[in-house]
């Protein structure tokens, strides 16, 4: 910071001192009384540990163990922050009944008060056992999860849940109720997967002992068949009773494993009263009379509580008992079928010898092959899906979740919002911030611009040149003609930049795409815009350049007075299309000093300027003229006065903004050229005229401005 910029700075401080401390000590203010009124809240923080490897139900094949899935931390995230697991929650603390969550908001409560009968039954309490109506529990879901921030902590596999709350234990036990509803959750679906699995598989079990009982019927019928024919009288006799034999064991089988797919659900289950109706007999019966007896016996009521203690022991080890006896009875059917299974194995090996034995045809022997094959084909893949039916079936006692909780939430001491302090420092800076912002803005915006480089900043566009201030009082040549009269002064210095300047800027393009066209304007009437459109003109004229000023201000014309020229028709005669005969080039005009073109404006009152500049006759006109000329100046009417700059911004392709020094304060600039810089906010350039010598500024001629070409973003 330069010695000049930190005197601003002083300045303005000391000048803005009243503005800033007001503005401190109300922001202060506000704050404290903010935080007056801001309940505290308590945090609490859970952990909850994920395993990220991948659980597998069923190992199909003898494979490694999957590799970690750390994204799966990710996805758990998600299953904890669900409406389901919050369902949970609520149903777990009864939170439809904590005024903090289940209240009515404040539109429910201006209706309620207006018109009781419109939300009469739609609020309120659920009542017992009844579902909480869908609007309340959205609701209280809603404010539940804003009270709850679930996370995964860096890239490790710890999940923090977070819990906030007026009350510090309720904080603890919502984010601790949070991660036990995880949990079972996670069980749940485990079971339900496990279930799935076990239905699936036993369907496939089935649907695979049909098929096999169906190839070993048919390779036993054909064995028969073939040995039938070739056995004399004793054969056929042993054959007869191998036949009885096999289909006594596949009989018995078939019973043995039917019994036993009834009754192993029903252990697993622990289901007392399904396993004892599959036994039905024996010790299962006596059972079950006991129990019913003793179940009387409690509802009867009116008994000491040593003797109900009592009573419930004997249940749970009857139901225990029921429970053994169901499973010894599955591993007496799974024996039976096992040994009728091997006695059919037998039988069917006997056959076989009996068959090898005798002399079977070819066609015959491979059709035995095939069956045999076949046989042995769906054997394997039964006992392979049996296994891991079996497997699944055993995984069902022995579910967990890949998840447990490292850390319970306890409650807070302190409340964790608001944060007091920081707040408080945060609102001091934010104070002074405020406060000099605000300082700067009545500083800066209540005055026009002093420097080319505060335009740029305030701005954002490119300032091409600043022209000095010529006293027109004192000056034998009027400032317009200064380029050609005075051309070693100042002020015809300063223009020469300017349109060497604006030739850079519009030099981007070659041949048709190089730029021709030049828009002139301002904010207000009186910053010299016109006076330095044909300075510029007469400029661009001197270097050789064909040169063309339109006078586009309909309302107020002035480049006829500037050149000192008078005609009797104008632009506006033919454009407007009066009753004239009159071509465009007796519109035309040549000025005396440099031969510069002129189309002067004539008079508009009874025409809108809207209609003729946005009519198809100019933009032919424009067009015809972009082919004769090399430079085509468009003088038009201030930006804050009238709009007709922004139809014109159309067919330029340079907008050469005049800011006065000093006198058109920057707030008239800037709300000026919000809506042209919309149009052309590209391609629009700014000098500043009128700058006096003592400023420092006057002297100072950029070439061109940060070297920036039409279409490059300001």
């Amino acid at each position: 910071m330069n010695e000049f910029d930190l005197q601003s700075l002083t300045g303005l401080l000391r000048r803005q001192r009243f503005t800033i401390a007001v503005t401190v000590i109300a922001v202060l203010g506000l704050v404290i009384l903010a935080l007056s009124q801001i309940p505290s809240r308590y945090s609490a923080t859970t952990l909850v540990m994920i395993d990220p490897r991948e659980q597998r139900l069923v190992s199909l094949d003898n494979v490694t163990p999957a590799p970690p899935n750390i994204g799966a931390v990710d996805g758990e995230v998600e299953i904890m922050a669900s409406p389901v697991i919050a369902r949970r929650v609520i149903a777990r603390l009864n939170l439809q009944d904590d005024e903090e969550f289940n209240r009515p908001d404040l539109l429910t409560q201006i209706a309620a008060g207006l018109w009781p009968a419109a939300v009469d039954g739609s609020e309120g309490q659920a009542q017992p056992g009844q579902p909480l109506p869908p609007r309340v529990e959205r609701r209280i879901i809603d404010r539940l999860a804003r009270r709850v921030d679930i996370a995964r902590r860096g890239v490790t596999s710890i999940i923090a849940i977070e819990a906030s709350s007026r009350d510090p234990d309720k904080a603890a036990r919502i984010a601790n109720a949070y991660a036990q509803a995880y949990i079972e959750d996670q069980i749940a679906s485990r079971l339900r997967l496990v279930a799935n699995a076990e239905r699936v598989l036993a369907s496939r079990v089935t649907d695979l002992g049909e098929e096999l009982r169906r190839a070993e019927a048919e390779l036993d019928r054909f064995t028969l068949e073939q040995a039938m024919e070739r056995m004399g009288e004793d054969g056929r006799n042993r054959l007869v009773s191998l036949r009885t034999a096999l289909e006594e064991d596949i009989a018995a089988r078939t019973d043995a494993l039917a019994r036993l797919r009834t009754l192993e659900p029903l252990v697993q289950d622990a289901d007392t009263t399904g396993i004892a109706r599959a036994l039905a007999g024996g010790e299962s019966d006596a059972l079950t009379e006991e129990r019913r007896e003793i179940e009387r016996q409690l509802s009867a009521g009116r008994l000491p509580p040593a003797r109900v203690t009592a009573l419930r022991t004997r249940i749970a080890a009857i139901d225990a008992r029921i429970v053994a006896l169901g499973r010894a009875r599955t591993e007496e059917l799974q024996r039976a079928a096992d040994a009728s299974e091997q006695r059919a194995q037998q039988v069917r090996r006997d056959l076989d010898m009996l068959v090898n034995t005798s002399d079977l045809p070819a066609d015959a022997s491979v059709q035995l092959y095939k069956l045999r094959e076949e046989v042995a084909a769906n054997r394997a893949l039964y006992q392979n899906y049996l296994g891991r039916l079996r497997q699944v079936s055993q995984q069902r006692g022995l579910v967990l979740a890949d998840s447990r909780i490292v850390a319970e939430a306890m409650a807070a001491v302190r409340p964790s919002f608001p944060p007091t302090l920081p707040i408080l420092v945060a609102s001091l800076f934010l104070a002074f911030g405020a406060g000099f912002g605000i300082a700067w803005v009545r500083d800066t915006f209540g005055r026009g611009f002093l420097k080319a480089d505060e335009v740029e900043e305030a701005t954002g566009l490119d300032v091409v040149a600043s022209l000095p201030q010529v006293e027109s009082a004192r000056a034998a040549v009027p400032v317009q003609d200064k380029v050609v009269r005075e051309p070693g002064s100042g002020y015809a210095e300063a223009i020469r930049r300017l349109r060497l300047g604006l030739d850079i800027l519009m030099s981007a393009g070659e041949g048709e795409a190089g730029g021709k066209v030049v828009l002139v304007t301002s904010t207000k009437p009186g910053e010299g815009k016109s006076v330095t459109a044909v300075a510029l003109g007469r400029a661009a004229a001197l270097a050789g350049r064909r040169t063309l000023l339109i006078d586009c201000d309909l309302r107020k014309p002035s480049v006829h007075r500037l050149l000192k020229v008078d005609v009797k028709t104008g632009l506006v005669d033919i454009l407007a299309d009066r009753a004239t005969t009159a071509h465009v080039n007796d519109v035309r005009v040549i000025d005396p000093l440099s031969d510069m073109s002129a189309f002067i404006s004539g008079d508009a009152q009874f025409f809108p300027a809207e209609s003729i500049l946005d009519s198809a006759r100019f933009r032919a006109l424009l067009e015809g003229c972009r082919k004769a000329f090399d430079v085509i100046i468009l003088d038009a009417p201030p930006l804050a006065v009238v709009s007709d700059p922004l139809l014109l911004a159309v067919y330029a392709d340079v907008v050469l903004y005049v800011v006065h020094w000093k006198t058109t304060t920057q707030r008239e600039v800037l709300q000026s050229l919000k809506e042209l810089r919309r149009v052309k906010g590209e391609t629009v350039y700014v000098a500043l005229n009128g700058v006096a010598a003592a400023s420092g500024e006057g002297s100072y001629y950029p070439y061109a401005a940060k070297s920036r070409k039409p279409g490059r973003s300001a």
